[in-house]
């Protein structure tokens, strides 16, 4: 048993390291526009570690928006999407943002894991506060799109869709959040 401690300890170790590297060779590109950065950055936009992912995010930040602003809007990959989509709220124009919006509504919600659901709502939240608030039918649609996971099983998710969907002057909201607030 110590011997197996011994090893996991090396090999936790060794992934640490590992780590500790790709996020240094991202930071490389956090000085601003640089040749390649964008292919190097855009797979650990996915990565399951969350410094990884923003340090990937940030290496976009610092590329010229026409380089990658495409590509993030036809992502295909929830976790890829959601941390462009955030990016492109920083440094995008606000005349993306329907279309911002409508990518992130082509993300399945029920599939995503509590921690990529606050990302994404997080990245929601993001586009209308850089952006603009969406209007008529767009504002209608995010917010239909929404109700129906309030209440979730968690304060966290409740916190974040409340703050949305309030905004957002859902249908049935006010009614859902004072009836969370009682329990």
């Amino acid at each position: 048993a110590e011997q197996d401690n011994t090893v996991q300890s090396v090999s936790r170790a060794e992934d640490e390291a590992a780590l500790r590297n790709v996020r240094k060779q991202l930071e490389a590109y956090h000085s601003g526009a640089k040749q390649g950065a964008v292919e190097l950055a855009w797979p650990y936009l996915r990565h399951e570690d969350r410094f990884i992912r923003y340090a990937a995010r940030i290496v976009l930040e610092h590329q010229p928006v026409a380089e990658w602003q495409s590509q993030a809007l036809n992502e295909k990959d929830p976790q890829t999407l959601i941390q462009a989509a955030i990016a492109l709220a920083r440094h995008g124009k606000p005349a993306l943002r329907h279309s911002l919006l409508n990518a992130l509504m082509g993300i399945n919600f029920a599939q995503l894991t509590e921690t990529q659901q606050i990302d994404l709502l997080r990245a929601m939240e993001l586009v209308i506060l850089r952006m603009g608030a969406p209007e008529g039918a767009l504002k209608d649609r995010l917010a239909n799109h929404l109700n129906p996971y309030y209440p979730a099983k968690s304060n966290s998710l409740n916190r974040s869709l409340s703050k949305l969907l309030v905004y957002l002057e859902a249908p049935g909201v006010v009614e859902k959040t004072l009836a969370l607030l009682e329990t």
